[in-house]
């Protein structure tokens, strides 16, 4: 039994996404087959939602690196999605 940590901000930095795989490596170098581990996801960085008291007014995201969002919603089945606009992109 092989027990094991990864931090994956601190091994691949911010900007890596993808499938990850693992193998065994046997002592004397004769390498396992490759097996899938997990998919690791890049995530944004928000540092501000204000959304005003009138429902029919749009709420306001502040952050980074968000165009990796698609849509938010106030409910978990995104009854009522808002496509982020691609305008926001660049903004922090």
């Amino acid at each position: 039994m092989v027990v094991t940590t990864l931090d994956p901000l601190k091994s691949f930095g911010p900007s890596a996404f993808g499938s990850l795989r693992f193998r065994a490596v046997a002592a004397d170098g004769m390498r396992g087959t490759w097996h899938p581990l997990a998919t690791l996801v890049r995530l944004p960085s928000l540092t501000d939602v204000h959304c005003p008291d009138s429902p029919d007014r749009k709420c306001t995201l502040r952050g980074s690196d968000l165009f990796l969002i698609d849509s938010v919603s106030a409910d978990a089945q995104f009854a009522n999605a808002v496509t982020v606009p691609e305008a926001s992109l660049n903004r922090r």
